[in-house]
Protein backbone atom coordinates (compact mmCIF):
# COMPACT_ATOMS: atom_id res chain seq x y z
CA UNK A 1 0.00 0.00 0.00
CA UNK A 2 1.12 3.44 -0.72
CA UNK A 3 -0.02 7.02 -0.50
CA UNK A 4 0.35 9.28 -3.63
CA UNK A 5 -0.52 12.91 -4.22
CA UNK A 6 -2.80 13.38 -7.31
CA UNK A 7 -3.09 16.89 -8.98
CA UNK A 8 -5.92 17.54 -10.78
CA UNK A 9 -6.23 19.69 -14.17
CA UNK A 10 -7.46 22.60 -11.97
CA UNK A 11 -4.90 22.07 -9.37
CA UNK A 12 -6.05 20.65 -7.20
CA UNK A 13 -4.19 17.94 -4.95
CA UNK A 14 -5.97 14.69 -3.93
CA UNK A 15 -5.22 11.87 -1.76
CA UNK A 16 -4.95 8.96 -3.37
CA UNK A 17 -3.97 5.04 -2.40
CA UNK A 18 -2.39 2.33 -4.18
CA UNK A 19 -2.58 -1.32 -2.98
CA UNK A 20 -0.20 -2.99 -5.75
CA UNK A 21 2.15 -6.25 -5.51
CA UNK A 22 5.14 -7.67 -7.67
CA UNK A 23 2.69 -9.47 -9.56
CA UNK A 24 1.29 -8.70 -12.75
CA UNK A 25 -2.65 -7.85 -12.18
CA UNK A 26 -5.93 -9.83 -13.48
CA UNK A 27 -7.36 -6.29 -13.18
CA UNK A 28 -7.57 -2.87 -11.61
CA UNK A 29 -10.31 -2.01 -9.28
CA UNK A 30 -11.09 2.26 -9.15
CA UNK A 31 -12.89 2.87 -5.75
CA UNK A 32 -15.26 6.10 -5.56
CA UNK A 33 -16.06 6.03 -1.43
CA UNK A 34 -19.33 7.21 0.39
CA UNK A 35 -19.97 11.08 1.50
CA UNK A 36 -18.72 11.61 5.03
CA UNK A 37 -16.06 9.24 4.89
CA UNK A 38 -12.34 8.71 3.13
CA UNK A 39 -10.17 6.25 1.17
CA UNK A 40 -8.47 4.81 4.60
CA UNK A 41 -11.63 2.80 5.53
CA UNK A 42 -11.42 0.49 2.48
CA UNK A 43 -8.00 -1.14 3.67
CA UNK A 44 -9.18 -4.25 4.17
CA UNK A 45 -11.73 -4.80 1.07
CA UNK A 46 -8.56 -3.50 -0.65
CA UNK A 47 -6.03 -5.74 0.88
CA UNK A 48 -8.66 -8.62 0.20
CA UNK A 49 -8.72 -8.06 -3.75
CA UNK A 50 -4.69 -7.74 -3.65
CA UNK A 51 -4.97 -10.94 -2.11
CA UNK A 52 -7.53 -12.36 -5.36
CA UNK A 53 -4.56 -11.06 -7.85
CA UNK A 54 -5.99 -7.12 -8.16
CA UNK A 55 -4.49 -3.82 -7.57
CA UNK A 56 -6.82 -1.36 -6.35
CA UNK A 57 -6.56 2.25 -6.44
CA UNK A 58 -8.36 5.09 -4.37
CA UNK A 59 -8.76 8.55 -3.29
CA UNK A 60 -10.01 10.82 -0.92
CA UNK A 61 -12.63 13.20 -2.61
CA UNK A 62 -13.01 16.82 -2.66
CA UNK A 63 -13.83 17.69 0.74
CA UNK A 64 -13.30 14.33 2.14
CA UNK A 65 -10.42 13.05 4.69
CA UNK A 66 -7.13 13.82 3.44
CA UNK A 67 -7.76 15.77 0.34
CA UNK A 68 -9.82 18.07 2.95
CA UNK A 69 -6.58 18.35 5.18
CA UNK A 70 -8.40 20.00 8.22
CA UNK A 71 -12.08 19.14 9.60
CA UNK A 72 -13.61 22.43 8.94
CA UNK A 73 -12.92 21.87 5.37
CA UNK A 74 -14.94 18.91 5.12
CA UNK A 75 -18.06 18.72 2.81
CA UNK A 76 -17.54 21.20 0.30
CA UNK A 77 -16.52 20.51 -3.36
CA UNK A 78 -16.11 23.65 -4.97
CA UNK A 79 -16.99 27.13 -6.08
CA UNK A 80 -19.19 26.21 -9.13
CA UNK A 81 -20.30 23.19 -10.44
CA UNK A 82 -19.15 21.17 -7.85
CA UNK A 83 -20.63 18.16 -9.19
CA UNK A 84 -19.28 18.04 -12.33
CA UNK A 85 -16.07 18.62 -11.12
CA UNK A 86 -16.19 16.01 -8.78
CA UNK A 87 -17.35 13.58 -11.72
CA UNK A 88 -14.14 15.13 -13.77
CA UNK A 89 -11.99 13.94 -10.44
CA UNK A 90 -12.83 10.15 -11.13
CA UNK A 91 -12.18 10.75 -15.28
CA UNK A 92 -8.65 12.02 -14.57
CA UNK A 93 -7.80 9.25 -11.88
CA UNK A 94 -9.31 6.65 -14.39
CA UNK A 95 -7.16 8.06 -17.12
CA UNK A 96 -3.71 8.17 -15.09
CA UNK A 97 -4.91 4.20 -14.15
CA UNK A 98 -5.27 3.32 -17.17
CA UNK A 99 -1.98 5.29 -18.33
CA UNK A 100 -0.14 2.95 -15.59
CA UNK A 101 -1.82 -0.13 -16.67
CA UNK A 102 -2.80 0.05 -20.57
CA UNK A 103 -3.11 -3.60 -21.13
CA UNK A 104 -5.31 -3.80 -18.38
CA UNK A 105 -9.24 -3.66 -17.73
CA UNK A 106 -11.06 -1.31 -15.14
CA UNK A 107 -13.53 -2.31 -12.81
CA UNK A 108 -15.27 1.28 -11.08
CA UNK A 109 -16.44 0.93 -8.06
CA UNK A 110 -18.37 3.48 -5.96
CA UNK A 111 -20.07 3.36 -2.64
CA UNK A 112 -23.04 5.13 -1.54
CA UNK A 113 -21.95 8.88 -2.92
CA UNK A 114 -19.25 6.87 -4.79
CA UNK A 115 -21.78 5.31 -6.60
CA UNK A 116 -23.63 8.49 -7.71
CA UNK A 117 -20.14 9.76 -9.15
CA UNK A 118 -19.73 6.34 -10.83
CA UNK A 119 -22.86 7.07 -12.52
CA UNK A 120 -22.33 10.44 -13.49
CA UNK A 121 -19.34 9.06 -14.91
CA UNK A 122 -21.35 6.49 -16.94
CA UNK A 123 -23.67 8.75 -19.11
CA UNK A 124 -20.24 10.84 -19.12
CA UNK A 125 -17.73 8.88 -20.50
CA UNK A 126 -19.73 5.74 -21.73
CA UNK A 127 -16.71 4.64 -23.82
CA UNK A 128 -14.37 4.44 -20.61
CA UNK A 129 -17.54 2.78 -17.93
CA UNK A 130 -17.15 -0.68 -18.93
CA UNK A 131 -17.26 -2.99 -15.55
CA UNK A 132 -19.13 -1.34 -12.56
CA UNK A 133 -20.15 -2.35 -9.50
CA UNK A 134 -22.40 -0.18 -7.28
CA UNK A 135 -22.82 -0.70 -3.86
CA UNK A 136 -25.09 1.29 -1.75
CA UNK A 137 -26.86 3.43 -4.35
CA UNK A 138 -30.51 5.11 -4.29
CA UNK A 139 -33.25 5.61 -6.79
CA UNK A 140 -32.78 9.42 -7.37
CA UNK A 141 -36.46 9.74 -9.30
CA UNK A 142 -38.49 10.75 -5.85
CA UNK A 143 -39.96 13.90 -4.43
CA UNK A 144 -37.63 13.95 -1.39
CA UNK A 145 -34.33 14.48 -3.83
CA UNK A 146 -35.84 17.77 -5.74
CA UNK A 147 -37.51 18.96 -2.42
CA UNK A 148 -33.86 18.67 -0.78
CA UNK A 149 -31.97 19.97 -3.84
CA UNK A 150 -34.89 23.12 -3.37
CA UNK A 151 -33.90 23.44 0.25
CA UNK A 152 -30.62 23.09 -0.24
CA UNK A 153 -30.62 25.72 -2.69
CA UNK A 154 -32.40 28.11 -0.55
CA UNK A 155 -30.35 27.61 2.07
CA UNK A 156 -27.21 28.27 0.69
CA UNK A 157 -28.47 31.57 -0.71
CA UNK A 158 -29.79 33.01 2.65
CA UNK A 159 -26.96 31.39 4.71
CA UNK A 160 -24.27 31.10 2.43
CA UNK A 161 -22.47 28.02 0.63
CA UNK A 162 -20.18 27.05 3.85
CA UNK A 163 -23.11 27.00 6.27
CA UNK A 164 -24.12 23.47 7.84
CA UNK A 165 -27.47 23.26 8.57
CA UNK A 166 -28.89 20.34 11.33
CA UNK A 167 -31.61 20.37 8.67
CA UNK A 168 -29.91 19.16 5.92
CA UNK A 169 -28.38 16.75 8.36
CA UNK A 170 -31.35 15.39 9.42
CA UNK A 171 -32.68 14.37 5.81
CA UNK A 172 -29.32 12.21 4.92
CA UNK A 173 -28.14 11.46 8.25
CA UNK A 174 -30.64 10.93 11.20
CA UNK A 175 -33.53 9.76 8.88
CA UNK A 176 -32.25 6.90 7.89
CA UNK A 177 -32.35 5.64 11.42
CA UNK A 178 -35.91 5.47 11.58
CA UNK A 179 -36.46 2.09 10.04
CA UNK A 180 -33.69 0.74 12.21
CA UNK A 181 -35.07 -1.34 15.27
CA UNK A 182 -33.42 -0.39 18.25
CA UNK A 183 -30.84 1.80 17.38
CA UNK A 184 -28.62 2.93 20.19
CA UNK A 185 -26.41 5.70 18.00
CA UNK A 186 -27.26 8.40 15.02
CA UNK A 187 -25.44 5.89 12.95
CA UNK A 188 -26.33 2.24 13.29
CA UNK A 189 -28.24 2.22 10.00
CA UNK A 190 -24.45 1.72 8.37
CA UNK A 191 -24.01 -1.43 9.64
CA UNK A 192 -24.82 -4.15 12.44
CA UNK A 193 -21.08 -4.43 12.89
CA UNK A 194 -20.74 -2.18 16.45
CA UNK A 195 -16.81 -2.08 16.24
CA UNK A 196 -17.52 0.04 12.48
CA UNK A 197 -20.16 1.87 13.99
CA UNK A 198 -17.98 2.90 17.20
CA UNK A 199 -14.96 3.61 14.25
CA UNK A 200 -17.34 5.64 12.67
CA UNK A 201 -18.30 7.80 15.01
CA UNK A 202 -14.68 8.16 16.73
CA UNK A 203 -13.34 9.22 13.31
CA UNK A 204 -12.95 13.19 13.22
CA UNK A 205 -13.30 12.79 9.03
CA UNK A 206 -16.28 10.75 9.26
CA UNK A 207 -19.78 11.98 9.98
CA UNK A 208 -19.45 15.51 9.96
CA UNK A 209 -22.32 18.14 8.85
CA UNK A 210 -21.76 19.04 5.45
CA UNK A 211 -22.39 22.15 3.39
CA UNK A 212 -25.18 23.67 2.10
CA UNK A 213 -23.07 24.28 -1.02
CA UNK A 214 -22.21 20.38 -0.86
CA UNK A 215 -25.88 19.30 0.00
CA UNK A 216 -26.91 21.34 -3.49
CA UNK A 217 -24.55 20.30 -5.30
CA UNK A 218 -25.04 16.35 -4.60
CA UNK A 219 -29.13 16.66 -4.99
CA UNK A 220 -28.66 18.70 -8.17
CA UNK A 221 -25.76 16.11 -9.42
CA UNK A 222 -28.68 12.84 -8.00
CA UNK A 223 -31.45 14.33 -9.94
CA UNK A 224 -29.22 14.89 -13.23
CA UNK A 225 -27.54 11.70 -13.62
CA UNK A 226 -31.11 10.18 -12.85
CA UNK A 227 -32.95 11.80 -15.93
CA UNK A 228 -33.91 9.48 -18.75
CA UNK A 229 -31.88 10.98 -21.26
CA UNK A 230 -29.14 10.23 -19.31
CA UNK A 231 -29.29 7.01 -18.52
CA UNK A 232 -30.07 6.38 -22.40
CA UNK A 233 -26.21 7.43 -22.83
CA UNK A 234 -24.70 5.13 -20.98
CA UNK A 235 -22.66 1.94 -22.83
CA UNK A 236 -25.24 -0.31 -23.95
CA UNK A 237 -22.25 -3.40 -23.78
CA UNK A 238 -21.38 -1.81 -20.23
CA UNK A 239 -21.26 -4.81 -17.22
CA UNK A 240 -23.17 -3.49 -14.20
CA UNK A 241 -23.51 -4.73 -10.98
CA UNK A 242 -25.77 -3.63 -8.55
CA UNK A 243 -25.34 -4.57 -4.49
CA UNK A 244 -27.17 -3.60 -1.76
CA UNK A 245 -28.05 -4.66 1.50
CA UNK A 246 -31.76 -5.83 2.20
CA UNK A 247 -31.71 -3.78 5.30
CA UNK A 248 -30.06 -0.38 3.49
CA UNK A 249 -32.46 2.58 4.36
CA UNK A 250 -30.56 4.62 1.37
CA UNK A 251 -31.71 2.29 -0.75
CA UNK A 252 -35.24 2.12 0.33
CA UNK A 253 -35.04 -1.10 1.86
CA UNK A 254 -34.42 -2.40 -1.85
CA UNK A 255 -37.06 -1.25 -3.33
CA UNK A 256 -34.90 1.89 -4.48
CA UNK A 257 -32.15 -0.10 -5.75
CA UNK A 258 -34.81 -2.08 -7.49
CA UNK A 259 -35.83 0.86 -9.31
CA UNK A 260 -31.79 1.98 -10.74
CA UNK A 261 -31.36 -1.99 -12.13
CA UNK A 262 -34.61 -1.48 -13.36
CA UNK A 263 -33.66 1.85 -15.30
CA UNK A 264 -31.11 0.75 -16.69
CA UNK A 265 -32.72 -2.74 -18.06
CA UNK A 266 -34.88 -0.64 -19.57
CA UNK A 267 -32.75 1.11 -20.99
CA UNK A 268 -31.34 -2.03 -23.18
CA UNK A 269 -27.94 -2.36 -21.77
CA UNK A 270 -27.62 -6.50 -21.76
CA UNK A 271 -25.51 -7.63 -18.86
CA UNK A 272 -26.82 -5.70 -15.36
CA UNK A 273 -27.32 -7.98 -12.22
CA UNK A 274 -28.30 -7.10 -8.91
CA UNK A 275 -27.36 -8.83 -5.76
CA UNK A 276 -29.61 -7.71 -2.32
CA UNK A 277 -28.04 -9.27 0.54
CA UNK A 278 -29.94 -10.31 3.57
CA UNK A 279 -30.34 -8.56 6.44
CA UNK A 280 -27.21 -6.44 5.83
CA UNK A 281 -27.57 -2.58 6.21
CA UNK A 282 -26.20 0.10 4.01
CA UNK A 283 -21.66 -0.12 4.61
CA UNK A 284 -22.00 -4.13 3.12
CA UNK A 285 -18.02 -4.01 2.57
CA UNK A 286 -17.75 -3.43 6.56
CA UNK A 287 -20.91 -5.40 7.65
CA UNK A 288 -21.19 -8.42 9.49
CA UNK A 289 -20.56 -10.78 7.10
CA UNK A 290 -18.53 -9.10 4.36
CA UNK A 291 -16.36 -11.80 3.27
CA UNK A 292 -19.77 -13.21 1.28
CA UNK A 293 -19.83 -9.41 -0.50
CA UNK A 294 -15.63 -9.37 -0.91
CA UNK A 295 -16.27 -13.08 -2.48
CA UNK A 296 -19.58 -12.15 -4.38
CA UNK A 297 -17.49 -8.86 -5.92
CA UNK A 298 -14.23 -11.24 -6.91
CA UNK A 299 -16.49 -13.72 -8.65
CA UNK A 300 -18.15 -11.22 -10.46
CA UNK A 301 -15.39 -9.89 -11.98
CA UNK A 302 -14.07 -12.81 -12.29
CA UNK A 303 -16.54 -14.10 -14.61
CA UNK A 304 -16.68 -11.08 -16.48
CA UNK A 305 -13.47 -9.51 -17.54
Amino acid sequence: MENVTFVTSDKKELYMKKWTGQFIPNAIILIAHGMAEHIDRYDDFANYLLSKGFYVYGYDQRGHGKTAKTVDKLGYFAKINGWNRVAEDYNEMYNFVKEKHPDKKIICLGHSMGSFVIRTFMFKYPDKANYIILSGTANGENFKILASKLLAKFIKKTKGEWYRSKLLRKLTFTDFNKDIENSTTEFDWLSKDKKNVRKYIEDPYCGSTFTASFFYDLFKGIEHLSMEMNINKINKESKILILSGSNDPVGEMGDGVQKVYESYKNSKVKNINIKLFEGMRHEILNEVGKTEVYEFIVGWINKNI
